[in-house]
């Protein structure tokens, strides 16, 4: 291995060579390596990538010292990308002194975690300062532009210091997805109007808890600092509220951002009376130039946030109707409770000519319906918004309003369009969607929509198929009629019942009229089975899409599906899905109307011969009857199936998710249904092959269903599977365990420790144990437990990052689970759950005990997630949680959950007051819902945490 002139020299101390001698390379071999490299280009990316690992760091100092002393061509690193740097900050001083040109010639500098914490932080606020002294030296001396320091864990007071020493060079700052609270707003404010970033031109401060007052404190610096070049400004999750929404609103009508042209002030709480300060603001032309503005996430018309009956519309129509945005490109107004009335306001705006350049209109589930839709579509049809691109309109949107709506794209009024979504599903009793779609069928034949990229339309219920054809038929062979040569990804779920409808659909992916697209989803309610479903099956399969990538498939399981798959594997077809190794995902629900039993096997029948003969190589997800309904086949059809997924002809090498549900199986009886799950674990541990992809393996209780199918015949054949490595990259187990029994679980826990399993990161077992079970014998949970313990304790599962576990869990086997995981060695566990416990009166006494000596940030220190569930922690264990947790630190939490734990008022006062004090400094969401805490208190406590989103 190579190593740099500082690891030779500390790692031969005693050695009869020098140190120079060892640091000096032989000068034959550096002619000899630079010979070599002389003909090669090492990138940017490579050397930062090569700086990063200890491994490869010397070869990485090497590059630079040839650059350096001009053996190989030189040039200068200007986009360093440290993310996934894990080494001290000795290597990362050396790294940036070797640089060609030096650090000060580089633009752009990305860090990752290991690089914003101590040490290494301080190898990097010095070489900060360092540019910053050679600027005061020098002007211009810094090139560096642009520091992302995004998703790195950076904590309040390291980013305070990191602040004062970046050059004043900077014109993009991204310091989203943070720990960042007021006072590094304080410092970035007071930088601000200090002078000390007056060239900054992007500024991403989303997904840190800011808070009113950490917004405010940025709004002030803008306030009363000089005018800025600031184009982009991000608090997406900032948290800003009413308060916060107000600073900035003053901030902008300071007018000295008014180059601002990007604007996201998502999920922030705004309500009417926060909108109506920043209506204020636009209407006074604090935005003139601005292109993007992101309210998505936000109550814009609910006065007190929750209930929808309460509404104040004026805010709204003062921002969109009344304000002239004469530059805007992109209003995103997804999930703003805007409604018809909204919806409305905001047609008033387009037909009144205040958006003339909008190119991106997302109304995504803001509930805009009827009378809000046909308004829009009006709008559309007179032709005021020529340059739309993206139009969403993802709501419950049928008869007159869809109508409307397309019939605008039908007459070529938005000939731009690049992305269209609807969602025109809809139960209202006689709705329908027919002339919507007919309509919009029209449109896709006669090219009115030649620039279209994205096009989802959901239309599964309300949708006629009249015998011989209809609006289906009709929409299917207009995508085939070569008007959309630019459509990439096309999204449909309908539901159709005869055969037109798939023909169609089938004629118009054959036609060879899609040569870009590359994703494929069809949602199809289907009750035939014949020639249409083969022939759809023909289309998708062959090679009349050349760019297809990605194949998604949710069918209901009956004799259609089997024809579908019949049609993918229709002899002399071309097996374009296995050639270009298409990803293709399937989901398999139950039949909507009752069907024999033989045609519920034959679709699992007709999906495992897919899979067995190779077709689908890259099958990436398996999902089966995860509906009320079932799948209810029998086990000769899961044995098949079971054989298909180990078999050597299928190489599944991409599969990473298998969900097995309660309903897949018939069965009168859960001893009936588990013969099924026996049959299809057999089916795997028999075969060949091995499923090698990271894989999310779930065989957990659904809410449709009484009780798990997984019980003490197939628990055994679980184990198999396991230490035979037939699921050799299982990641993650989800299971209901409670009818295993003591010896099916510990087979399980025995497999989970075998070498064979190395690599799960997330386990489930929801439940433990049944709830009678464990009351009429109360050890056997214990048991269960201790086994579970036995398998955290073998050493092979230590990357564990997520444990779930459902009780009832006693006092001995929780603490058992506890001290399994407080053994140091579950360094990366980031979220652990446990429900039902402390059932006992001795584990609801012990429990809080249990936790302030187990879960510590000693113990756990990447746990960011706890969440207790249906215990009976009550005031006395809140008491001794926050005082044990005073003692020893807790874990950096950014989400504490108590839910159902007895806690009374008093209880929630003493945590919010521990939590007020800073002892958990990271939190970000407290919830205390199903307790006794009354309405009075709720506003006082979620008061005092203005910087955590409290639940009470």
């Amino acid at each position: 291995m190579l190593r740099s002139p500082e690891e030779a020299g500390g790692s031969n101390r005693g050695a009869t060579q020098t140190q120079s001698e060892v640091a000096r390379p032989n000068e034959l071999t550096l002619t000899a390596l630079a010979s070599v490299l002389a003909h090669t280009s090492p990138t940017e990316e490579l050397i930062s990538l090569l700086a990063s690992e200890k491994e490869s760091y010397g070869v990485a100092w090497l590059l630079l010292h040839f650059m350096k002393s001009k053996r190989i061509t030189q040039f200068p690193l200007l986009n360093l990308d440290l993310s996934v740097y894990s080494l001290g900050p000795r290597k990362l001083r050396l790294f940036l002194a070797s640089l060609p040109g030096g650090f000060e010639a580089t633009e752009s500098l990305t860090c990752g975690p290991a690089v914003c914490k101590e040490p290494v932080l301080s190898a990097l606020v010095l070489a900060l300062q360092r540019l910053k002294g050679l600027e005061a030296q020098k002007e211009g001396a810094s090139g560096l532009k642009t520091l992302c320091l995004a998703k790195t864990m950076l904590k309040e007071h390291p980013a305070n210091a990191l602040l004062h020493s970046t050059p004043s060079s900077l014109e993009n700052v991204d310091l989203s997805a943070n720990c960042l609270r007021t006072s590094s707003l304080e410092t970035l404010g007071y930088l601000i109007s200090s002078k000390w970033l007056p060239s900054i031109i992007s500024l991403d401060l989303s997904k840190n808890l800011l808070g009113p007052p950490g917004v405010s404190a940025l709004s002030k610096g803008l306030a009363s600092g000089p005018s800025l070049p600031l184009e982009t400004l991000r608090l997406c999750g900032a948290q800003a509220k009413t308060e916060g929404i107000q600073a900035l609103s003053e901030a902008l009508k300071a007018k000295k951002t008014t180059r601002l042209r990007t604007l996201d002030l998502g999920h922030n709480y705004i309500w009417p009376v926060g909108l109506q300060h920043f209506a204020d603001a636009a209407g006074e032309g604090a935005l003139p130039e601005l292109r993007v503005l992101i309210l998505k996430q936000n109550a814009l018309t609910l006065t007190n946030g929750t209930n929808p009956t309460e509404t104040d519309y004026a805010p709204l129509t003062q921002l969109l109707a009344s304000t002239d945005w004469p530059n805007l490109e992109e209003l995103d107004l997804r999930i703003c409770c805007v409604s018809s009335e909204g919806g409305q306001v905001c047609s008033q705006g387009i037909a009144g000519g205040k958006f003339p350049k909008l190119r991106i209109l997302n109304l995504c589930h803001a509930r805009v319906r009827g009378n809000g839709i046909v308004a829009l579509g009006n709008a559309l049809a007179e032709g005021k918004s020529p340059a739309l691109q993206v139009l969403d309109t993802r709501a419950d949107i049928f008869g007159e309003g869809f109508a409307s709506l397309s019939q605008s794209l039908a007459k070529g009024k938005c000939p731009q369009i690049k992305i269209l979504e609807i969602n025109a599903s809809t139960a209202h009793p006689g709705a329908s969607v027919d002339e919507g779609v007919e309509n919009l069928a029209g449109a896709l034949r006669e090219s009115q929509l030649p620039l279209l990229e994205r096009l989802v339309l959901r239309a599964g219920l309300g949708l006629t198929e009249p015998a011989g054809g209809g609006p289906q038929a009709a929409l299917g062979r207009g995508l085939g009629a070569g008007g959309l040569s630019c459509l990439q990804a096309l999204v449909l779920v309908s539901k159709t019942q005869d055969e037109q409808g798939m023909w169609g659909l089938a004629e118009g992916l054959k036609a060879e009229g899609l040569p870009a697209l590359r994703e494929l989803q069809l949602t199809m309610f289907y009750h035939g089975g014949g020639g249409g479903s083969r022939a759809l099956g023909r289309a998708v399969g062959s090679g009349n899409l050349p760019s297809l990538r990605l194949v998604s498939l949710t069918w209901m399981a009956n004799q259609g599906f089997a024809s579908l798959c019949d049609g993918i594997l229709t002899p002399g077809a071309p097996r374009r899905l296995s050639e270009r190794r298409v990803e293709v995902s399937i989901d398999l629900k139950g039949s909507t109307v009752e069907i024999p039993d033989q045609e519920r096997d034959v679709a699992l029948f007709g999906l495992a011969a897919c899979i067995r003969s190779g077709a689908v190589p890259k099958l990436m997800s398996l999902m089966l009857a995860q509906d009320p309904r079932g799948l209810r086949v029998g086990p000769q059809a899961a044995r098949a199936f079971g054989k298909s997924l180990t078999h050597p002809e299928a190489k599944l090498d991409s599969l990473r998710t298998l969900i097995l549900t309660d309903g897949l199986f018939r069965g009168n009886t859960i001893e009936e249904q588990e013969r099924g799950l026996t049959a299809l674990l057999e089916g795997m541990a028999g075969g060949s092959g091995s499923l090698i992809a990271p894989l999310s393996l779930d065989i957990e209780r659904h809410a449709h269903f009484a009780s798990g199918v997984l019980g003490p015949v197939s628990a055994p054949q679980l184990a198999e599977v396991f230490k035979r490595g037939k699921v050799a990259g299982l990641s993650t187990l989800k299971a209901d365990t409670s009818r295993v029994g003591s010896l099916g679980m510990q087979a399980i826990c025995l497999a989970l420790s075998c070498p064979n399993v190395t690599q799960i990161k997330r386990l489930h077992f929801s439940p433990i144990i049944d709830a009678p079970a464990a009351a009429a014998a109360p050890q056997t949970g214990v048991v269960q437990q201790a086994m579970l313990s036995m398998a955290l304790g073998s050493g092979q599962m230590n990357g564990l990052e997520e444990l779930y576990i459902a009780g009832p869990l006693l006092s001995e086997g929780t603490r058992l689970l506890l001290s399994a995981l407080s053994s140091g060695a579950f360094r990366a566990l980031r979220s652990l759950e446990l429900i039902a416990i402390a059932q006992d009166e001795q584990n609801r006494v012990k429990l809080p005990g249990m936790l302030t000596e187990f879960v510590i940030a000693e113990k756990l220190p990447a746990l960011t997630q706890l969440k207790i569930t249906a215990s009976r922690m009550n005031d006395e264990g809140v008491t001794t949680l926050t005082q044990g947790w005073t003692a020893r630190p807790p874990p950096p939490l950014e989400q504490l959950k108590l839910t159902s734990t007895q806690i009374t008022n008093e209880g929630a006062q003493t945590l919010v007051s521990f939590i007020s004090s800073g002892r958990m400094p990271s939190l970000e969401r407290l919830d205390l819902r199903m307790n006794q805490v009354d309405v009075a208190n709720h506003q006082a406590l979620s008061a005092s945490l203005p910087l955590v989103t409290s639940f009470f």
